[in-house]
């Protein structure tokens, strides 16, 4: 059965052509008008109308019903033209206002309801409405710098912070009128909402399949998922995601870490909070890092006054690796404090490398 939403949607892409087709039907009034006007009435002996800007005049106090009267048609040939064009430019003219109020009504609801396509670019698609979706555009939003849409089947806008668009990343139209092909980043959280009975293996799989969808439409954006089986990160990671929170574990862990060394629990807290996490900056090592140590860039970055925290290579994330450790073309440092810009190569003399 279709919502109302829905149909005001279809009414709207119908609507748009109208409103298209009785413009250029005015258009076509208001030239026809000015240049017949003009060739009838130009050069006739008591004129009023001699310039093309004088029968356009004309043409407007007519089909406005104004008629202040300066310029009237004095042949009858003239009157005659005045008349259809009277006939049909008050016509065309009250359906064109008509259809433009229509118009901006129907995009109201249809921004508020969800229907309507956004036009963002390198924005932020969040997959999937919540508790955590809430909090999650609150903090994104706070610092104004992201451009948020959320994809969500809520009836209606949840926060005034993020667009809405309603619909399902399952759905390749839903993630067509999110503009996910000029998406930045996307992120599909658990949708333990629509069916609260659903078992955790079938709510990991549609977020998989949402993975592969988002996927075909854009192969640059950067993924992240939550998933809440462990035993769903391989399929996910295989299917396009790009990083997995899992729910879960993260769950079980502080429970577990509580319980076992008290006093642990809010380190953690304060790890993941968002005041934290503002105060990690990822860099990209130059060129001249390349095979050198940890232990050797781990020395370069504290002369510098910055904390190293962790190392991000083609073997994956290690927390405070092994300082032997090699540094190569695809390695990524994560620092604690402040951003840093590289200088030269300190272990070259001339600075070069």
């Amino acid at each position: 059965m279709w919502s109302v939403d829905y149909l005001l949607y279809k009414l709207r892409m119908f609507f748009d052509k109208e409103v298209v087709k009785i413009g250029f039907a005015l258009l076509f009034i208001l030239v026809y008008g000015t240049f017949s006007e003009l060739y009838l009435e130009r050069g006739t002996l008591a004129a009023t109308i001699n310039t093309p800007f004088e029968s356009f005049w004309f043409v407007m106090q007519t089909i406005t019903t104004v008629g202040y009267g300066d310029t009237v048609p004095v042949t009858v040939l003239g009157k005659i033209n005045a008349m259809l064009i009277m006939v049909l430019g008050i016509g065309v003219l009250g359906l064109f206002v008509a259809s433009m109020a229509k118009w901006m009504v129907t995009d109201v609801v249809l921004k508020k309801s969800g229907y309507k396509r956004t036009k963002m670019k390198s924005h932020v698609v969040i997959c999937n409405g919540g508790v955590k979706a809430h909090s999650l555009i609150d903090h994104l939003s706070a610092d104004g710098i992201y451009r948020l849409v959320l994809l969500s089947v809520l009836e209606s806008q949840p926060s005034p912070k993020a667009e809405y668009i309603k619909g399902s990343c399952m759905n390749q139209e839903d993630l067509e009128r999110a503009n996910i092909s000029c998406a930045k980043t996307v992120v599909i959280l658990a949708d333990i909402l629509t069916n609260p009975d659903e078992s955790p293996e079938a709510v990991d799989a549609k977020s998989i399949l949402g993975i592969m969808n988002v996927r075909k439409l854009n192969t640059d954006a950067h993924v992240l998922v939550e998933l809440l089986k462990h035993e769903s990160i391989a399929n996910a990671m295989d299917s396009g995601a790009d990083e997995v929170v899992l729910g879960e574990t993260l769950t079980t862990n502080l429970l577990v870490k509580g319980t076992l060394h008290p006093g642990t629990v809010p380190l953690f807290n304060i790890v993941l909070s968002p005041e934290y996490a503002e105060g990690i900056y990822e860099a990209r090592l130059p060129g001249w890092a390349n095979g050198r140590s940890y232990r050797e860039i781990m020395d370069y970055m504290l002369n510098m006054n910055v904390t190293p925290i962790a190392l991000r290579n083609q073997k994956g994330l290690k927390i405070n690796p092994k300082m032997s450790a090699k540094i190569d073309h695809s390695s990524i440092l994560y620092l604690g404090d402040h951003e840093i810009t590289f200088g030269k190569n300190p272990w070259h003399p001339d600075g070069k490398g």
